[in-house]
């Protein structure tokens, strides 16, 4: 297996030094304004320094970043599996490691947030949910991750409502609507 710095120098994750002008300077600029007041919360990207799928991961995560404007700094990132090598890493690249494990309860206090979770369990999802179950953040956040359709597919109802009660709103919601996911 390839060290970690080799790994990382073949992903080409600098920021573009010639940006490219959209044809349409206003839009650009109302593109800035758009993204460039989000912030991203990252959970359990894994332990990239020996995993491929997670060095994809944060890969994409990075790309997604400079795509959507966010700085780098304004993504906060947690997996209680990372190692002094990994943060070290990832504090080089700008990101902003969060040093305590919320346990997904990260609230947004009426920041817009985008919310990276790929591959999480549904424990985090909830905790999620349950920390922003109101109309005002719900509005203002989005979740990359597992479908919740998915998530109950795979659950007993009995078990989803009682263990994770705020996914389940969110499919009763959808249920109620006629949708078939997310809110």
């Amino acid at each position: 297996m390839a060290p970690i710095s080799e790994a990382l120098e073949h992903l080409h994750l600098e920021p573009s030094q010639h940006p490219v002008e959209a044809p349409n300077s206003n839009l650009k600029e109302d593109s800035l304004k758009r993204t460039s007041h989000f912030k991203c919360v990252c959970y359990g990207i894994g332990k990239f320094a020996s995993c491929l799928i997670a060095r994809n991961q944060l890969a994409f995560l990075l790309l997604f970043l400079e795509k959507l404007q966010i700085p780098r700094n304004h993504c906060y990132i947690f997996d209680p599996l990372f190692n002094e090598v990994e943060i070290s890493v990832l504090n080089t690249l700008g990101l902003t490691v969060l040093e305590e494990n919320e346990e997904g309860k990260h609230s947004i206090y009426s920041e817009p947030t985008i919310f990276y979770m790929i591959h999480c369990g549904t424990a985090l999802y909830n905790n999620l949910l349950w920390s922003n179950w109101s109309v005002n953040s719900l509005s203002k956040m989005m979740i990359i991750g597992n479908s919740f359709k998915g998530i109950e597919g795979k659950l007993l109802t009995r078990i989803l409502q009682k263990d994770y009660p705020y996914v389940a709103k969110t499919r009763l919601r959808s249920h109620s609507r006629g949708q078939e996911t997310g809110f």
